[in-house]
């Protein structure tokens, strides 16, 4: 099926998503969504500092959703609701990096929120 006549972005009915123009030969108008190399958003799982009673939770992250790395953290302050105040640092479960920047997370990866306070492992 060719992609010409079809918006920028259309899905069609066999479930591809066109990235519109192009010739007949161009691989990329009929590559399915899902193999994108880039997705648009992904889930991650958020724990409080040194909280090994809650499970964490789920939180969805995206350019869409949030433009900068403080925002995501906001979202995590309003999801958790933690004791210790506003999120202001996010680590790895480990504590072995620290995270700066939106583009450092990664999918299905599982981080700690801290405030102030040092990092402390999850039991």
């Amino acid at each position: 099926m060719a992609t010409k006549n079809h918006p920028k972005g259309s899905k069609l009915p066999n479930g591809y998503v066109t990235k519109g123009g192009g010739d007949d030969n161009d691989r990329s108008d009929r590559m399915p969504a899902y193999m994108t190399p880039n997705p648009r958003a992904f889930k991650v799982v958020v724990h409080k500092n040194s909280d090994s009673n809650n499970p964490g939770k789920k939180l969805t992250v995206g350019r869409n959703k949030h433009s900068t790395f403080e925002q995501f953290l906001d979202e995590c302050t309003e999801k958790l609701k933690p004791a210790f105040g506003a999120a202001r640092r996010l680590y790895t479960s480990r504590g072995t990096r620290r995270v700066f920047r939106m583009e450092d997370l990664c999918e299905d990866s599982i981080y700690v929120i801290t405030g102030t306070e040092s990092f402390k492992p999850l039991k």
